[in-house]
C-alpha cells in the first residue's frame, strides 16, 4: 500500500538533497516577506525538482511545496495532497551547516500517510508508509523503527528542540519538567526523527508559523514508528485549510506522551502566572 508514491518520493529527495548540496555555498538570494527566512538557489532548485517529479508521476494530486506556494491559497481537506519543504532548516544550510534536510509528506484526506525525510550531509533517510517506518543509512541499510516501549529516562525526558528559533516558554518548560538531556536541531524534520529513532523522547515548539510542510513527513514517520505528533494541548494537527497549524505543537513517543501530559499543564499555569507576575511589575 502506498509503496510507488514512497520510492517515487524517496528517490526525489535523494535527487534533491544532491543538488543542494552542490549549490550549498552560493549564499541567500533573498529573505521572504514577514520574517520567513532566507531563500537560497538550493531551495528554488530542489523545489523544482520535486515538484516537477510529483506532478509527472501523481498528475492528478495536488502539489504543495514551500516556494511557489501563494500565501493565503487554501488547501484541500481531501483528496491527495503532497507537501514539500524542499530544504527544511534553510538558515543553517545557507550558513554551510549539516542540520538540513528535505521532506516530502502525502496526506489523504488530511491524515499523512507517506513521509520522507532525507538528511544529505549524512545520507541518512527517514521514510514511512502506514504501519511501517524505516532510518536508511548511507550504506542502503534499512533500520524499522518502533519506539511503543521505549521508557522515558528516570531522569526526565530527552527533548529535542529549536536550535535556530529559540523560545524562553520552551526553555523554562525544560528547566521546570525537567528535562535530562536537549537536543537542539535546526531542522523541524530532523528533530522529529530524532524520537522516531529513538533517540530523543519528545519534541516541542512554541512557534506558532510551523507550516504544513514542516510537518507532513515527519508526522507520517512518527506516526508509523509509534508516536505522534499533536498541538500542545492534545488535538490532532490538521493538514488542510489553512497552511499555518497557527498553534504549538509536541511530538512524543506513547511513554513520553503519558508522562508530559501529567507535568505540562502545571508548568504552562506556572508560565502564565510567572509572565502576569513580571508585566504587572514593569
Amino acid at each position: 500500500m502506498l509503496e510507488t508514491e514512497l520510492n517515487i518520493a524517496e528517490a526525489l529527495a535523494r535527487e534533491a538533497g544532491t543538488q543542494a548540496l552542490l549549490l550549498q555555498n552560493q549564499g541567500v538570494l533573498r529573505h521572504k516577506d514577514n520574517f520567513e527566512g532566507p531563500i537560497t538557489q538550493g531551495d528554488l532548485v530542489a523545489d523544482q525538482i520535486i515538484r516537477q517529479g510529483l506532478h509527472k508521476h501523481f498528475s492528478k494530486d495536488t502539489v504543495i511545496t514551500e516556494e511557489t506556494f501563494e500565501p493565503n491559497s487554501p488547501i484541500p481537506t481531501t483528496g491527495r495532497v503532497w507537501f514539500v519543504d524542499p530544504i527544511d532548516g534553510t538558515i543553517d544550510y545557507a550558513a554551510g551547516g549539516q542540520e538540513f534536510a528535505v521532506m516530502i509528506g502525502l496526506a489523504i484526506d488530511g491524515v499523512p500517510r507517506v513521509g520522507v525525510v532525507f538528511e544529505p550531509a549524512t545520507q541518512t533517510l527517514w521514510r514511512a508508509k502506514p504501519q511501517l517506518a524505516e532510518r536508511v543509512d548511507r550504506n542502503g541499510q534499512a533500520f524499522k523503527l518502533d519506539i511503543c516501549a521505549k521508557p522515558v529516562p528516570k531522569d526526565g525526558p530527552v527533548l529535542a528542540i529549536s536550535h535556530s528559533h529559540p523560545s524562553l516558554f520552551v526553555d523554562f518548560l525544560a528547566q521546570k519538567l525537567p528535562a535530562s538531556k536537549i537536543i537542539k536541531k535546526s531542522s523541524v524534520g530532523l528533530k522529529i526523527a530524532l524520537i522516531a529513532d529513538g533517540k530523543a523522547d519528545a519534541y516541542i515548539t512554541s512557534a506558532k508559523r510551523i507550516k504544513l510542510w514542516d510537518t507532513c513527513a515527519p508526522t507520517a514517520i512518527l506516526n508509523a514508528a509509534g508516536g505522534a505528533l499533536r498541538s500542545l494541548q492534545g488535538q490532532k494537527l490538521v493538514f488542510g485549510g489553512t497552511i499555518q497549524h497557527g498553534i504549538e505543537i509536541i511530538g512524543t513517543t506513547p511513554h513520553a506522551e503519558a508522562w508530559l501530559s501529567k507535568r505540562i499543564p502545571g508548568v504552562i499555569e506556572e508560565w502564565i502566572t510567572l509572565r502576569k507576575t513580571r508585566k504587572h511589575s514593569s
